[in-house]
This record gives structure tokens, sequence and C-alpha cells, in this order.
């Protein structure tokens, strides 16, 4: 029987590579200010929730836009 390859859990859950290598890049910024979320991501605060869109439409990250950052 041929091994399979491992699977994240976010990638088991269809998440494209690009969307988990954003997800591990925020992932610590829990509460942050967008602007410092923008500064991982290299967009401006303006492009962060296109940046991170299709983690948003999974419910994965949440950002709150008065209180800073992807939650």
């Amino acid at each position: 029987m041929p091994r399979r390859r491992a699977e994240s859990v976010l990638s088991a859950l269809g998440v494209s590579a690009a969307d988990e290598r954003r997800y591990q890049q925020v992932l610590s910024l829990s509460g942050s200010p967008v602007s410092t979320v923008a500064g991982v991501l290299a967009v401006s605060p303006d492009e962060v929730g296109e940046a991170l869109a299709g983690l948003v439409e999974r419910g994965i990250v949440v950002i709150e836009r008065d209180l800073g950052g992807p939650q």
C-alpha cells in the first residue's frame, strides 16, 4: 500500500498552501494592530482583508478593525 503524504490540518480542510503560509505568518499576531499584520504580510493596511480573504471566508481568521488585527 503506498504511503500517504503527510498533510497539515489546514490543507486537509482545503486551505491552499499560500493561505496556510499566510496563516502561519499571522498566527502569533492575534489582537495586533492591522498595521502590524500588514507589515508582516508585506501589504498595506487596506490590503490585509484581501490578503487574508481565503482564511476569513473559512472562518479561520477574523479581522476586527476596532480591535486591530486577526483573531
